[in-house]
């Protein structure tokens, strides 16, 4: 009697796919500047990356740059979305940096699991980067990016400061070939700011790029 036995199933890994673009690469060049530069939280000094967006953090400011639509995931994995629809990998600073500073050739795409970053196609790799593990657990500050009023708001530079100034020019220009030379960010505040006496500030660019600033003085 001959007795078979069943090969061990083998489970991918979750993995994040995108087409690797040139306005892929200016998105984290983008969000580059709204992170953390702080050596004491380095966590927050990395780039969040899910299935739909790019996000960063300094405390002060968030960015999110939607490098997949919703109509975009459907037409990659269909109505019912990515396997792992929650999957989320943090990138170190230096990583996003290398991802930022690549050229695209056609036909690329950068695959992001928990332990690797690579770049290349189907069936072969160009790059590939090993993450180093960030500790902790990523502040949520996606739900911290609200809906924004109809009205748009002049803005001083000194109601946001030096620095978040920087940060904007930084990203507009890593961004401008994406959304256009004359393309200006939009400010607004949000749709909802309750009882607070400084609330954050809305900025956009483009359809894909939002940011959440919190000012240094009152605009309302």
């Amino acid at each position: 009697m001959t007795m078979t036995t069943a090969a061990p199933t083998v489970t991918a890994a979750p993995a994040i796919v995108i087409p690797l673009t040139a306005d892929l690469t200016a998105a984290f060049r983008a969000v580059l500047p709204f992170t953390s530069k702080d050596d004491v939280t380095p966590i927050i000094g990395a780039v969040k990356v899910t299935h739909r967006y790019l996000i960063a953090t300094d405390r002060y400011a968030i960015a999110r740059y939607e490098h997949t639509t919703y109509d975009e995931s459907v037409e990659r994995h269909g109505e019912e979305g990515p396997s792992e629809p929650d999957f989320a990998v943090l990138i170190p600073r230096d990583v996003a940096e290398w991802i930022g500073k690549h050229k695209p050739t056609s036909g690329q795409t950068l695959t992001v699991t928990a332990e690797t970053v690579t770049i290349g196609w189907t069936d072969s790799i160009e790059s590939s980067r090993v993450l180093v593990p960030v500790g902790g657990n990523y502040p949520p500050v996606e739900r911290l990016i609200t809906d924004a009023s109809a009205e748009d708001v002049e803005i001083s530079p000194f109601a946001i400061g030096t620095d978040r100034l920087d940060q904007l020019v930084k990203a507009g220009k890593a961004l401008a070939r994406v959304v256009g030379k004359n393309a200006g960010w939009r400010f607004q505040l949000p749709a909802s700011t309750g009882t607070r006496k400084c609330p954050p500030i809305r900025a956009t660019l483009g359809e894909r790029m939002v940011t959440m600033i919190q000012p240094m003085l009152n605009v309302r």
